[in-house]
């Protein structure tokens, strides 16, 4: 108990007033959630490199006693959600693809070509997505900047249970004209394919890549936010709708069942006029496929399904 106490001044530095009523915060909590806490701390301590990740994101055991992943859970089901995902990141990563996805330049996973200029996908840990998965992979811009998001964590027993469980989608903003144009213009550069559900696609390719057997995203009841009663917190998208349109299985109350794999339509169910960029869209997601295979299998701990 007093190493819990004592992570007060490693999560909440410095001599402000606010730090220090933050600090008695944790040590309230820290009494009130010790058994989940110490669970939580005992297994970020137990190698090098889970040591560092939470020497260097220390906020992190705050999701024992925050909404987190899915709406309705409690402290010790967040507790063995958050050990599973990085006992599994363990068991299928190396050290050295952990210690990047943990820094801020992230692990560069592929490249997909959108017209002139190329833009970059990256899987990393984002603080501003903390309560809606452990990583977050990013498409970013020529420019560098984020455009689309998708956050996730993996879950299961073993590798013949894995499944990973997307938290958050996030893209421009439907409400701005700037927004509306930057999904449009992406649009056309990915022949047609919806930016938002190229986010998808690259969970499914990194997910095909380390052998998930589940994939599920939050519904709309589901969302960590939607525990939050602040009105500022509220989800704009409808997860529901979209998880419907990729063919996901609404049964569950807070999660949608989603496809494993991308979904390709025939030949005879596609127009005519429409083949020649059906063609290269699907060219752009095997390109996709043979990049993330590469990347991940350069360092990686996992088995190959192929």
């Amino acid at each position: 108990m007093r190493g819990l106490l004592d992570l007060a001044h490693h999560i909440h530095r410095g001599p402000r007033v606010s730090m220090q009523l933050r600090r008695t915060k944790w040590r309230v909590r820290a009494l009130l959630y010790g058994r989940d806490l110490a669970e939580v701390h005992r297994f970020m301590q137990s190698t090098g490199v889970l040591r560092d990740i939470v020497q260097a994101y220390p906020r992190l055991y705050e999701k024992v006693y925050r909404p987190y992943l899915v709406c309705g859970l409690s402290p010790r089901q967040r507790a063995r959600l958050i050990c599973g995902h990085y006992q599994l990141a363990c068991d299928y990563l190396s050290d050295a693809q952990l210690r990047a996805i943990h820094q801020h330049q992230g692990l560069n996973l592929c490249t997909v070509a959108a017209g002139a200029q190329p833009y970059t996908t990256r899987l990393r840990y984002v603080d501003q997505f903390e309560k809606e998965g452990e990583w977050t992979l990013e498409l970013l811009c020529p420019l560098g900047k984020r455009v689309y998001c998708a956050s996730f964590s993996l879950i299961g027993q073993n590798s013949h249970d894995l499944g990973v469980v997307i938290g958050c989608l996030q893209g421009p903003s439907l409400q701005t004209e700037e927004g509306r144009e930057q999904i449009k213009h992406l649009t056309k550069t990915l022949h047609g394919l919806r930016p938002k559900a190229l986010m998808i696609i690259l969970v499914q390719l990194l997910g095909s890549k380390l052998g998930v057997k589940r994939l599920y995203g939050v519904r709309n009841a589901g969302h960590a936010y939607h525990c939050i009663l602040n009105k500022r917190a509220r989800v704009q998208m409808d997860y529901d709708a979209f998880w419907t349109e990729l063919g996901g299985d609404l049964v569950q109350g807070r999660l949608a069942e989603l496809p494993l794999h991308p979904h390709r339509r025939a030949p005879d169910e596609i127009k005519s006029h429409k083949r020649s960029q059906y063609a290269r869209r699907y060219a752009l997601i095997d390109d996709l496929q043979v990049q993330i295979r590469e990347q991940m299998g350069a360092l990686s701990n996992s088995v190959d399904y192929r």
